[in-house]
C-alpha cells in the first residue's frame, strides 16, 4: 500500500469530536492497507490525492466493531473495591481497562469495550 500522512477529525455523528490530528498539530502516517488504523480511516483516505479532503461515514463495524458481552462482567459488590460509581474507569488484573456500567445493592457491572464500541464514526480528513 501507500504511505500516507492525513490530517483528520474523527467524530460521533452527534458531532462530538474524539480524536483529531487538527488540534494536536500532528498528522496521521500510516501504509494504505495496514493494520494500523482502523479499517474506516483507510476507507475515508483510498482514492485522495495529495491536498484532497473528504468527509466520510464509517460504520461501528469497521470502526471499533460491535460491543462483546464478553467483555461485560457483572461481579458481587463484595468482591469489589469500595467506592465505586457508575462512569469510572478501572484497571482490571490483567491491565486491561473497563468502565463501571452500573452498581446496585448487590453487584457492579464493568465494561471492557471499546468506548467507541457500537457507534459509527465520521472521519474528516486530508491527505
Amino acid at each position: 500500500g501507500d504511505y500516507c500522512e492525513a490530517e483528520y477529525t474523527v467524530s460521533t455523528e452527534d458531532g462530538n469530536v474524539v480524536d483529531s490530528s487538527r488540534e494536536a498539530g500532528a498528522q496521521a502516517c500510516f501504509i494504505l492497507g495496514s493494520s494500523h488504523v482502523v479499517a474506516g480511516f483507510h476507507q475515508a483516505v483510498g482514492g485522495l490525492a495529495v491536498g484532497e479532503s473528504r468527509k466520510h461515514r464509517v460504520s461501528a463495524e469497521d470502526a471499533y466493531g460491535e460491543p462483546n458481552e464478553e467483555m461485560i462482567a457483572e461481579l458481587p459488590k463484595s468482591q469489589a473495591p469500595p467506592g465505586l460509581e457508575k462512569g469510572m474507569v478501572v484497571q482490571l488484573t490483567n491491565g486491561m481497562q473497563a468502565v463501571v456500567a452500573a452498581v446496585d445493592e448487590e453487584s457492579v457491572t464493568i465494561d471492557a469495550n471499546h468506548p467507541l464500541a457500537g457507534k459509527a464514526l465520521m472521519f474528516d480528513v486530508q491527505l
